[in-house]
């Protein structure tokens, strides 16, 4: 375009630039005005963006969320969710994280609490990796239903509480505050208890 509005200028010069115009200043033409004229053309188009330009980058970031959605690192088995790109301008943005901070884990897991182990009186329960036969009789023979999913497996602490164990008004209390001091509302599914916590989350706690 530059070059084009160059060589237009040259030929207006020729058939303008003789006249006895007082406001146009005479000048002869030689190649260091081709050159100052190609660069005061860039300067006055260098402003301009190609249509095709603009329609090339949309096409493009539309094919980059396609592979976002298609991303296997982002995609969660346990409920088949694909990550999904609702705007076009995501990848531009995601290419400008280099941290990511976050004020809770919540926000960056699943939002289930699952209740693993305890200390009373400074003894550690639930601290077994495995269930033990033992542990799978007691809790058999439970009167309330057992989930399959809990995990927290340890005798020990009833045992302690039954059998009159120097920590037992401990445990009695850590039991007693557990149950009063939460905003957890049990649901029964079945067999299943599952506790509905008051969190701006929908927090779960399964225990």
């Amino acid at each position: 375009m530059s070059l084009v509005s160059c060589v237009g200028a040259i030929f207006w010069n020729d058939g303008y630039g003789r006249a006895d115009i007082w406001y146009i200043g005479k000048k002869d033409y030689d190649c260091h005005s081709f050159g100052f004229d190609i660069l005061a053309f860039v300067i006055l188009y260098h402003n301009f963006i190609p249509i095709i330009l603009l329609a090339t980058l949309e096409i493009a970031k539309y094919i980059q969320a396609l592979f976002i959605n298609w991303d296997e690192d982002m995609h969660f088995k346990g409920n088949n969710v694909y990550a999904t790109a609702r705007t076009s301008n995501l990848n531009e943005e995601l290419g400008q994280v280099k941290y990511l901070f976050s004020d809770k884990t919540g926000t960056l897991t699943c939002n289930i609490m699952t209740f693993k182990k305890c200390t009373i009186a400074g003894i550690i329960y639930g601290n077994q990796s495995d269930r033990s036969a033992a542990g799978e009789e007691n809790l058999s023979q439970s009167p309330c239903p057992v989930p399959e999913f809990y995990e927290f497996n340890d005798p020990t602490l009833l045992q302690n509480f039954e059998n009159d164990h120097p920590t037992k008004d401990y445990i009695e209390e850590f039991l007693t505050l557990w149950c009063a001091c939460h905003t957890a509302v049990p649901e029964r599914d079945g067999n299943d208890i599952s506790y509905q916590a008051s969190s701006p989350d929908g927090r779960r706690i399964h225990t």
